[in-house]
């Protein structure tokens, strides 16, 4: 099985997988451990049963250019095959436009541009929703006012797979009680059919600036042939709004839970109802200053049961263990060479233990990742730094070439360059186990 995760420093985060595979944000789609933030999804063991090898680091990186300023990348595998990749691309007039990377085999890429229906969304994710072994594509839309401004509601979006690389030219939109959020994919019930769950905010214009008037937690469940009943509400009651999110089993039943951060997890009955807010342990007095609202799972050290990383200003990743019932144990902290956001998880020496990377100065010409390997324990070793092209928005992993160890992938920003000289590409660096 493979395991695929992409998150954004935007917020856009989506994960794709073949359905029938264990849970990653679903019980369908891909296991039950990564977030979806922006948070994406990474199976339980962040990656492929491979033998240890001797790690090697990663090799050159390739850079492929997208037509446009991509504010994600994401994975996306439309019949459970190898993994391409999709550059999100929202300025492309009219619609946002989905720019597919498609995959050779062996972790090279070809560009066949096609364009989604879905457009402006905050937080996108790739699941086959109607069962039909295609993988369909979800959206989340705010409803902007007539200033232009974000309104107290929006819409959720599914952009239908038909086949041949085609999307059904009409979307199925929901009504969704916050104007913005992020996605994340679950057989929640556990029927058999994948839900939506979105950690929405409804913000409001202030004078003094914008504000979030309310936060909450919707799931929007599947009636088995791909539409979506109206949301079930629970109240965020940490009082964090615009939280990435993830599907994971923080408590080892069985059953997905639904994570945020800074805020806590969500705990599943095993029949898709939830309890209320669990609250996370406090970072330790020493740590440099407080959480960002990114943030990934993975069992870190293969107990079962799902723990957390997360980005922590200004140099600073954070590992919460779970100790079971919802519980962490406090978090331990790793240094940071540089600023951190967006995190990822995933295999990427093959020992079989998630391994986690972090960007770092995201949208700066000196944009880099940060590489902690998994020491067996859920404790990590000293940062690797690796340079994937300037101006990094987005973090994808996946193995692309096949060898059982994850590889990655960036969406660079051109935009992002006060000089203009900056180029929009798609980078890929395919990790080497020799």
């Amino acid at each position: 099985m493979r395991t695929i995760c992409v998150v954004s420093v935007l917020g856009l985060a989506a994960c794709g997988g073949k359905a029938g595979s264990e849970d990653r944000t679903d019980a369908s789609a891909t296991p039950p451990d990564a977030a979806s933030s922006p948070d994406g999804a990474i199976g339980r063991d962040g990656g492929l049963e491979a033998s240890a090898c001797a790690f090697a680091g990663f090799g050159a990186a390739t850079a492929y250019s997208a037509a446009n300023l991509p504010s994600s990348v994401f994975v996306y595998s439309p019949t459970g095959g190898v993994p391409n990749l999709i550059a999100v691309e929202p300025n492309a007039a009219p619609h946002t436009t989905f720019e597919l990377f498609a995959n050779r085999g062996d972790g090279t890429f070809a560009l066949a541009t096609f364009h989604g229906a879905v457009a402006d969304f905050t937080s996108a994710v790739s699941a086959d929703f109607d069962g039909d072994g295609l993988a369909d594509i979800a959206g989340e839309t705010p409803s902007p006012t007539s200033d232009g401004s974000l309104g107290r509601n929006g819409s959720l979006q599914i952009d239908r797979n038909i086949g041949g690389g085609a999307f059904a030219s009409q979307v199925a939109t929901y009504s969704t009680p916050q104007t913005s959020g992020y996605l994340a994919v679950g057989d929640f019930d556990r029927d058999g059919h994948l839900d939506i769950a979105m950690a929405g905010a409804t913000i409001v214009p202030r004078p003094d600036g914008v504000n979030v008037d309310s936060a909450g937690l919707d799931l929007f469940f599947n009636n088995g042939r791909g539409s979506f009943a109206s949301p079930i509400v629970y109240t965020d009651s940490q009082g964090f709004g615009l939280e990435r999110i993830a599907a994971a089993d923080f408590d080892g039943d069985g059953s997905p839970d639904l994570g945020l951060f800074p805020g806590g997890p969500f705990l599943n009955s095993g029949t898709g109802t939830f309890g209320a807010e669990l609250p996370l342990p406090p970072l330790p007095d020493d740590a440099s200053s407080s959480p960002l609202p990114f943030w990934a799972a993975g069992d870190f050290n293969r107990d079962g049961k799902s723990d957390l990383v997360a980005a922590v200003a200004p140099n600073e990743i954070a590992v919460f263990l779970a100790v079971g019932g919802g519980s962490f144990a406090a978090p331990v902290t790793y240094a940071t060479g540089s600023t951190p956001s967006v995190v990822a998880v995933g295999d990427f020496n093959g020992d079989s233990y998630p391994d986690v990377v972090v960007l770092l100065d995201a949208q700066t010409a000196s944009s880099s990742l940060g590489l902690y390997l998994n020491q067996g324990d859920g404790a990590f070793g000293a940062e690797t730094k690796l340079v994937l092209g300037p101006y990094a928005v987005s973090i994808g992993t996946a193995d692309f070439n096949g060898d059982g160890v994850t590889d990655l992938a960036v969406g660079n920003d051109g935009f992002a360059d006060p000089d203009g000289g900056g180029v929009n590409s798609v980078t890929v660096a395919l990790s080497r186990c020799l």
